[in-house]
């Protein structure tokens, strides 16, 4: 036999045990969030990617992977379960062997197809019917489940994923007072274990950064003035019934692929005295005429993926 004949086994690499304390050492045994990512995006641990609103590419690391699926659930590509809304496990994996036995071996060999199985509890499936048909569908995502400090890739093309029909649903069990809670899971199958990827943050795992930003309204027509409000999120304004007025709405960054609507402080349609809003145009159209007294409009986006951005708009019209 030539050299260039010589095989290496696999096993005659020696791989390392850590065992001293380290950052997996540090890892709390359940998911804390979660997402499901459209595959065209193609993100990965270190795949280079550019990030909506970006011009460059950026290099996918466990320490910006939350914030790079955030700009896509921001852009519509994305959902993301914050930590406080989703709780995952993942079972003993499945290890493979070989179908028969040969000479003395005490049992079949193992392979190296190692199949995992992650479940989930969704505090807001009640309501979410539309996204978990789309599971009933098989539609294919690249999902991510993080833990305290890693995160855990399952690429849809790579993995032969599979929803699991077992626990799939929202039961009701009699508890008055008690939210509406469903389960879901899914499996998939690996070359190996396959660990996690370290340099998540705790703190970065919630989805309360997660919303559409609202520019400032741009004004157009006549009477109105804008006021001064330090309240986060709320704009207040003043108008004279010199003139229809108008107030135009956009989101940073654009995005044209939202639903907009402009409703009461209690979510009710306008009533009359109150204006016109156009989805179309993104504008409220405030009447010439209005009876004095404040106005109060809560004006709502909502990307495909179910991000939303609200503001509060006060209209304070002076007497005649």
């Amino acid at each position: 036999m030539g050299l260039g004949q010589l095989s290496v086994s696999p096993n005659s690499q020696t791989a390392k045990l850590y065992n001293f304390d380290n950052t997996f050492a540090q890892t709390d045994g359940l998911f804390l969030a979660a997402a499901a990512v459209d595959p065209s995006v193609g993100l990965a641990i270190g795949a280079s990617v550019t990030l909506p609103g970006g011009s460059t590419p950026t290099t996918i690391t466990g320490a910006n992977i939350v914030a790079a699926i955030k700009a896509f659930a921001i852009n519509g590509q994305a959902y993301y379960f914050g930590s406080g809304e989703i709780r995952g496990m993942k079972s003993v994996p499945v290890v493979g062997s070989e179908t028969s036995v040969f000479g003395y071996a005490a049992g079949a060999k193992l392979t190296k197809r190692v199949t995992e199985k992650v479940s989930l509890k969704y505090d807001r499936w009640y309501g979410n019917e539309t996204f978990f048909n789309q599971l009933l569908e098989n539609k294919a995502f690249d999902w991510f489940f993080f833990t305290n400090n890693t995160v855990h890739s399952v690429i849809w093309s790579a993995s032969n994923v599979n929803y699991v029909a077992d626990g799939f649903g929202a039961p009701m069990e009699a508890n008055p007072g008690e939210g509406i809670t469903g389960t879901f899971g899914l499996q998939w199958v690996t070359d190996g274990f396959v660990g996690g990827e370290s340099g998540v943050t705790l703190s970065s795992l919630s989805s309360d950064d997660v919303t559409l930003a609202i520019s400032n309204p741009t004004i157009g027509g006549t009477g109105l003035t804008a006021g001064t409000c330090a309240a986060a999120n709320t704009k207040k304004y003043i108008k004279t019934n010199a003139g229809a007025a108008t107030l135009a709405f956009d989101i940073t960054p654009a995005n044209d692929c939202v639903d907009w609507g402009v409703y009461t402080a209690t979510g009710d349609a306008l009533p009359s005295g109150y204006g016109t809003f156009s989805s179309a145009t993104k504008t409220l159209t405030l009447p010439a005429t209005m009876a004095a007294g404040t106005y109060t409009y809560a004006v709502t986006v909502i990307n495909k993926t179910g991000v939303k951005g609200q503001l509060t708009v006060e209209v304070t019209v002076l007497p005649a």
